[in-house]
């Protein structure tokens, strides 16, 4: 299945950090900055963690093709396929309305996914 009409990605990022203090002992004498001229303190961030996710949109579905992916919604286990990759995903959306071909002609269906990986960064 191909969700090829507007996709979107967003993140949403997880921060840690902590003080360190202004003065620093060096060379036997207290400093407020180190031998680069930076200033010692403040807040330092040691931790990023970066949740991704996608707002998938469909092209035009036939009825058969709109009840498969009612399983998929139920689904505990689900791929997500990037080239020749498979990343594990979780679907986001929980709601399901069941369409009729006589009172709904065509229709589209939306996914919210999470990528079951996040990406780390600024380790200290």
């Amino acid at each position: 299945m191909n969700f090829s009409l507007v996709n979107r990605q967003s993140r949403s990022i997880e921060k840690k950090s902590f003080e360190e203090a202004e003065w620093q002992y060096r060379s036997n004498d207290m400093h407020r900055v180190n031998q680069y001229n930076v200033f010692n303190g403040g807040s330092k961030q040691f931790y990023t963690a970066q949740s991704i996710s996608y707002k998938l949109t469909s092209d035009w579905l036939s009825l058969t093709d709109y009840t498969w992916l009612r399983d998929l919604i139920a689904s505990p286990e689900v791929y997500m396929e990037q080239g020749n990759y498979f990343i594990p995903v979780t679907i986001g959306t929980s709601n399901w309305t069941e369409k009729k071909r006589y009172a709904d002609k065509v229709y589209n269906l939306e996914l919210d996914i999470n990528l079951g990986t996040k990406e780390f960064s600024q380790y200290r």
